[in-house]
């Protein structure tokens, strides 16, 4: 039985202009934050529990903002 190649994943990384462009456009920003809400690691805590779809939310990003 021959071996199984294991295909690799590619990462799922959206095309940005370089960080030191500062022109960039409103679709460009927007694909940074989508980036960076696939890359990071954001806890989520439903603060009204009674509602649990539309409700109050707070999300806590990696550098301990909140939001």
């Amino acid at each position: 039985m021959p071996a199984k190649k294991s295909k690799k994943k590619k990462p799922n990384t959206i095309p940005q202009p370089p960080a030191s462009d500062w022109r960039t456009t409103d679709q460009d920003e927007i694909h940074r934050r989508v980036q960076r809400a696939s890359d990071e690691k954001h806890a989520i805590k439903n603060l009204d529990p009674a509602h649990p779809v539309f409700s109050i939310l707070r999300v806590q990003s990696p550098s301990s903002m909140i939001y």
